[in-house]
């Protein structure tokens, strides 16, 4: 997939495939220490979060959002599943359409695999 190839989204693997099954550690630890790798995972979350606001708005349709991005979208979710919980504890607004999306997008797939 051409999305692999961007930037950001090679920094993004590169910081989740060092930090390991300590994923939930690392960010807090880079978030502490306000490292440029932590602003890199925010910014990847947010990219999403854009793109969830694009559907929602009908300027992207959900298909085209599967079909480009499903699986990064699933993919990168289930990673920062925990950081976006404890994000939303503070404010539920925090990237609550990158939540939204990707979890659409987890209920679509499993009503696909029942069909």
């Amino acid at each position: 997939m051409v999305f692999r190839s961007y930037p950001l989204i090679r920094e993004a693997r590169r910081i989740v495939d060092s930090a390991g099954r300590d994923f939930d550690k690392e960010w807090k630890r880079l978030e502490t220490e306000h490292s440029t790798d932590y602003f890199t995972l925010v910014a990847l979350a947010n990219f999403f979060e854009d793109m969830a606001i694009l559907e929602k708005e009908g300027q992207i349709t959900f298909q085209q959002v599967i079909d480009r991005f499903g699986a990064t979208i699933s993919h990168y979710h289930g990673i920062l599943n925990n950081f976006i919980a404890e994000k939303q504890k503070d404010d539920p607004a925090v990237l609550e359409n990158f939540d939204r999306l990707a979890k659409r997008l987890a209920d679509e797939t499993r009503v696909k695999a029942t069909s």
